[in-house]
């Protein structure tokens, strides 16, 4: 690592209760860092993590010294690269089949609602997500957009006006991610 030598130590933490289940993925990323697993999600007690990948900054002393926020970093596909379904398929294959149904939902493809969502949310639109319904939601994979919601009352009532960041569709990860800043 090229920041080695001046004091940066790279850890990664996987939130499973089994560690067998974590294997495969530990394996597919080769990490060249100290790699572990919290059983007891510990992390999330103590650092309130909701989501992964997220990232902790913690300084020499122990201080923390930049919250937990979401660490993963989008790239362009490169040639040779799993498609997006067949990246997903290749990820439930290493899930125990009792376990595969959750993971399932949660990796549920919500691309297409994700977007619609996000270009009601960039264009001032967020009163159309009343008319949502709670099965559709569901079953477009979108558990996590709920939290958008309330977001999307505040705004709305508080007459604030999102200013988008960055929107990063994912197949993979729990739903697209959209960073954004709000002012009346």
């Amino acid at each position: 690592m090229e920041l080695g030598p001046l004091g940066l130590t790279i850890v990664t933490v996987a939130l499973d209760t089994d560690v067998e289940a974590a294997r495969p993925f530990h394996e597919a990323a080769n990490p060249t860092h100290p790699s572990l697993v919290d059983q007891s999600h510990r992390l999330v007690e103590l650092f309130g993590i909701t989501n992964v990948p997220f990232g902790l900054w913690v300084d020499e002393t122990g201080t923390i010294v930049r919250p937990p926020e979401v660490a993963f970093l989008a790239r362009e596909p490169r040639p040779g690269d799993p498609s997006p379904e067949e990246a997903r398929e290749r990820m439930l294959a290493q899930i125990p089949p009792e376990r595969r149904a959750v993971v399932e939902a949660m990796t549920r493809n919500s691309s297409e609602a994700d977007r619609a969502r996000y270009e009601e949310l960039r264009d001032g639109q967020v009163h159309r997500w009343a008319d949502l319904v709670m099965k559709d939601i569901e079953q477009a994979g979108q558990q996590e957009f709920l939290n958008w919601i309330c977001l999307g009352g505040a705004l709305a009532e508080l007459r604030y006006t999102p200013n988008i960041i960055d929107f990063i569709q994912t197949y993979i990860f729990n739903s697209s991610k959209c960073f954004m800043t709000a002012r009346a």
